[in-house]
């Protein structure tokens, strides 16, 4: 199972790297349009959809509704507000579910949809314009940031993890695989901005741990999916990805820390 998930992900990393490298913004977006669909399909299995059928119209209503909301909301002055919104929603949900000890929180098929629509279209969003407006070696930083935490968080969980981080949610995670996690992330953040030398106004030591910061709070994404998961009984939310389960399974956490990271590099890029 380690091999095949390392397998997968040097497939993903090189495949990103190429769309990065290779795509403009078209095709940069038709990808991101997929993304979407694909998620929209997974996200159907939350609603307890099991149709194919169904879960296509879904992963179309996704692809259109986000479309469409960005059309509508280009330009809008409070488009940086929404890019808080996947944050405040999956930070709250996550502490609710774990206070009311994994007791459902929402389960109507129009609550989960608007619920996907908000927390997705900011990532969608974010996506398209840190590829528009940033080099790549930025985007890639930002990645890894998130990856190193999730890497950590694994490795160091396995061997060292005894106190429980959110027991309701997600019994496997631990308070010593996030320490792991996110000292992983400081590091791999530190050395990539030294090695890339962006322009900055701030040190390199101080957006070190501020992108570490937005990879702890990542987890919160990973911890959302938790719960939407746990609410139908499912352990991954497709097969699409050997070893790593769904689009949204590799995503979850992306989805809450890249509107973040483009926020930051927006404030703090000379």
């Amino acid at each position: 199972m380690l091999k095949t998930r390392i397998i997968t992900a040097l497939v993903l990393v090189i495949g990103v790297s190429f769309m990065l490298v290779f795509a403009n913004d078209f095709w940069w977006q038709q990808l991101l349009l997929l993304i979407v669909f694909v998620i929209g399909f997974e996200w159907a299995g939350f609603a307890k959809k099991d149709s194919s059928l169904i879960k296509v119209v879904w992963g179309g209503a996704f692809l259109t509704a986000i479309f469409l909301l960005d059309i509508f909301l280009a330009n809008n002055i409070f488009l940086d507000f929404l890019f808080f919104i996947p944050l405040i929603i999956m930070v709250f949900l996550v502490v609710l579910f774990q206070l009311r000890k994994a007791k459902s929180i929402i389960t109507n098929s129009f609550g989960l949809f608007l619920l996907g629509i908000l927390v997705i279209y900011p990532f969608y969003y974010a996506m398209l314009a840190i590829k528009e407006n940033f080099s790549i070696a930025i985007i890639l930083i930002s990645f890894f940031a998130i990856w190193a935490v999730d890497i950590g968080a694994y490795f160091v969980g396995r061997k060292f993890g005894k106190t429980k981080l959110a027991l309701y949610v997600s019994p496997g995670k631990s308070w010593e695989g996030v320490f792991g996690g996110v000292v992983l992330s400081f590091l791999v953040s530190y050395l990539g901005l030294y090695i890339i030398q962006p322009e900055i106004n701030v040190s390199y030591l101080l957006l070190a741990v501020i992108l570490s910061t937005i990879g702890a709070l990542s987890i919160f994404g990973d911890l959302f999916e938790s719960i939407l998961k746990r609410q139908v009984a499912m352990k991954d939310s497709s097969q699409i990805l050997p070893g790593h389960g769904g689009v949204l399974d590799r995503l979850d956490s992306l989805i809450l820390a890249m509107p973040l990271f483009l926020l930051i590099w927006q404030w703090i890029s000379i």
